[in-house]
């Protein structure tokens, strides 16, 4: 997040005023939603062992550890 402060104010303010006070200078994000990642099918049942492993690896939550890297 990029904000640069335009100006400041002596005492608290509500949230439209306060917005006045800043400019957001962040790069657009892009959502993994918008991306079109990959969705099961409705009704496959659970993931087998190797499958929910290769999903988190996709989505970055683990790393691979052991002789099958």
């Amino acid at each position: 997040m990029i904000l640069e402060a335009v100006h400041t104010h002596a005492k608290r303010v509500g949230a439209p005023v306060a917005h006045q006070a800043y400019r957001d200078h962040s790069p657009e994000q892009i959502r993994p939603r918008d991306v079109g990642l990959p969705r099961r099918e409705r009704g496959t049942g659970l993931l087998s062992k190797k499958e929910r492993r290769q999903l988190e690896l996709l989505r970055g939550y683990t790393k691979r550890y052991g002789p099958d890297q």
